[in-house]
């Protein structure tokens, strides 16, 4: 898997396949600006996995959810991702995390996905080389 792309947004949605609102561990995540990276699966056709984490400034900091794989669409300024069983949707605002934030932020995912000798998913090894391209592109956040 990949980096596919990358963005700061609001977690808006998560729910069952059945349009069900989750009632569980996502809560603390809802109404939430973060980083959401968007992974593209290298064996399974146009298939997606979302990591999303919170920012400093959220009620969450330091926090991150994935999902399972799934389909992506993003359009009228939103993402979503469509897994077997659930469906998150993001309002994606570049401006939801400050520039101070931000620095912050990307520390936490590269913690999170640096190769620190543990065993850990394969997901972690392979994002570990886009951290240093979200260091570059977020640089210029809109304050």
């Amino acid at each position: 898997m990949h980096l596919d792309q990358s963005a700061l947004g609001i977690l808006r949605k998560a729910e069952d396949k059945n349009g069900r609102k989750y009632m569980d561990w996502r809560i603390p995540y809802m109404d939430q600006p973060g980083l959401i990276m968007v992974y593209k699966s290298d064996s399974r056709y146009e298939k997606y996995q979302v990591y999303f984490f919170t920012s400093p400034a959220s009620d969450c900091p330091g926090k991150y959810l994935h999902t399972t794989y799934g389909s992506i669409r993003v359009e009228d300024g939103s993402l979503t991702i469509r897994t077997k069983n659930s469906v998150y949707e993001f309002d994606l605002d570049a401006s939801c995390v400050s520039e101070v934030d931000m620095i912050l932020l990307l520390h936490t995912v590269n913690e999170y996905f640096r190769d620190d000798g543990s065993k850990a998913d394969n997901a972690r090894y392979w994002a570990a080389g886009a951290i240093p391209q979200l260091f570059l592109q977020f640089q210029t956040v809109p304050k």
